[in-house]
């Protein structure tokens, strides 16, 4: 057999390798999506009362977690699910165990990101006053990668210092201080590469045992699941953005961002464990807010978000596998909103899984009784029509039409503007289910029913148990169907109802 036979051979394995790989995944979502809607079938019944305290659990009922359920399609997908952070502290401890006012923050911009020099530097104080603020003479070519960041294409002008003339600024800057970059090791690197008298490489050695990383702090503290930029991390907690890759802007949002965090600090260890990905600036709510929760279909994704996050905004933080796991153990879970002494947090409030279930079927019959109490109650309209609009479901109804319909017309109304349906013979029950109401048209076959019920539809129905028919008139088929219901007497009783009406 010749080489281009094999080569042939060999891509017709890896492209039926690769098939195969996908049919055993594909199988293996189904069986999960399957358990899944097995596992959330629950039992519906009356109960005494609803539970509201924690208690513990009883073992193999799934879990339901509590909230304002958010759409998974409005989450974005930039990323795969992936191991997070791995909860190592290193950072944190610098910052609590050294003096505030040693602290100095400082930036650079750089001619490059292999062999930075300093082309612009920053430092301010622990007041937020800029104490040094230069570019710095360069005679050598920048990077248009670095000149596509901060802007500058060159600092080879005699109007401005020589690395050697800022030495001795530097040296009084930073003798004996804390320096807190954003990226220290970098900025320490640029340094070093910039400014190579022996006074400063001595006083730069001395930092490198001296300084405090901003970017794994932050890190530290919300485990996201990529690094982020400063400018991404001011904004991930709701600091005012300055125009970036500025060597003094950033040095004073450095310094606001230290501010902000400062309060997290004293309970770091222990603050928000169990969650990544945290978000400060959507965390900003008041105490006793109910967190949506939202869970990806395959469960390896479940986040928080705020009530009112809209397209994919206002998540709050994700769940660590440790806690996706611990909840198993939960019947019913919500997540609150707490504060304490300005540093945020969420609290847990768990019920067993009886109690959940039991705060389930309670609700559920709630629910009934109200419905079935609107059903009574229900009033004839006095302007003897109600506006509505009807969302049927039709494809069962139409599948069955004579002539049969085109099965591309059959998942919506077969309806015109000006048809005119009719609705007969809704008795009350107890159990009374408002999709066994059919709506028929002028030819005596049914349309489907009724897709989704509300209060307006459930009055209809209320009505036509007290002895009425309704004729439904479709006014509008453009957008929505948009229909008049009117009422007409068919019983004695409604008959009556009708006459002490008009005295």
């Amino acid at each position: 057999m010749d080489s281009q036979s094999l080569g042939i051979l060999f891509i017709s394995l890896v492209f039926t390798s690769a098939a195969l790989i996908g049919v055993l995944q594909y199988a293996e979502a189904k069986q999960r999506e399957k358990k899944l809607k097995k596992d959330l079938e629950v039992a519906q019944a009356p109960l005494e009362g609803r539970h509201s305290k924690n208690h513990e659990s009883t073992p193999n009922v799934k879990n339901n977690l509590t909230g304002t359920i958010v759409s998974e399609q409005h989450l974005p997908h930039a990323y795969r699910y992936q191991p997070r952070h791995n909860g190592t502290i290193k950072e944190i401890p610098k910052i609590k165990s050294k003096s505030e006012d040693d602290f100095i923050f400082l930036d650079t911009e750089t001619s490059s990101l292999d062999n930075p020099h300093v082309i612009d530097i920053a430092i301010v104080d622990i007041t937020g006053s800029v104490l040094l603020s230069s570019n710095v003479r360069y005679e050598g070519a920048i990077s248009h990668q670095s000149q596509a960041v901060h802007g500058i294409s060159t600092t080879n002008k005699s109007s401005l210092p020589l690395p050697t003339e800022l030495e001795d600024d530097l040296i009084k800057l930073l003798k004996g201080k804390t320096v807190i970059a954003y990226n220290a090791k970098f900025d320490l690197k640029a340094l070093k590469t910039t400014f190579t008298s022996p006074k400063m490489v001595s006083l730069i050695n001395e930092l490198d045992n001296n300084s405090i990383c901003m970017m794994n702090t932050f890190h530290e503290l919300f485990r996201p699941y990529k690094r982020k930029s400063l400018i991404n991390a001011c904004e991930h907690i709701g600091i005012t953005r300055l125009p970036a890759h500025n060597a003094t802007n950033d040095a004073l949002m450095l310094h606001s961002l230290y501010i902000k965090l400062k309060p997290l600090f004293s309970q770091a260890e222990n603050w928000m464990l169990g969650f990544e990905d945290i978000h400060l600036k959507s965390l900003n709510l008041p105490d006793g807010t109910q967190l949506s929760y939202w869970s990806s279909r395959d469960k390896q994704r479940q986040a928080l978000y705020c009530p009112s996050s809209k397209m994919g905004s206002g998540k709050v933080a994700e769940l660590s596998d440790e806690l996706k796991l611990h909840l198993e153990s939960y019947g019913e879970v919500s997540f609150i909103v707490s504060n304490n002494k300005g540093v945020p947090s969420i609290v847990m409030s768990a019920l067993s899984h009886k109690e959940a279930q039991e705060n389930r079927n309670f609700d559920a019959q709630q629910r009934h009784e109200e419905y079935i109490n609107q059903l009574i109650n229900a009033k004839l309209p006095t302007k003897g029509k109600l506006r509505l609009y009807l969302s049927l479901d039709c494809r069962e109804a139409n599948c069955k039409r004579i002539p049969p319909l085109k099965s591309t017309e059959t998942y919506r109304p077969y309806l015109a503007d000006g048809d005119v349906l009719t609705i007969t013979g809704v008795k009350f029950t107890p159990s009374f289910n408002f999709k066994d109401v059919q709506f028929i048209d002028s030819t005596g076959q049914s349309c489907g029913h009724l897709l989704n019920i509300n209060n307006n539809w459930t009055r209809v129905f209320g009505i036509l148990m007290k002895g009425y028919t309704a004729e439904v008139h479709v006014v509008d088929t453009s957008k929505r169907l948009k229909v008049d219901v009117f009422f007409r007497p068919y019983s004695s009783d409604a008959l009556k109802q009708d006459s002490k009406a008009s005295h």
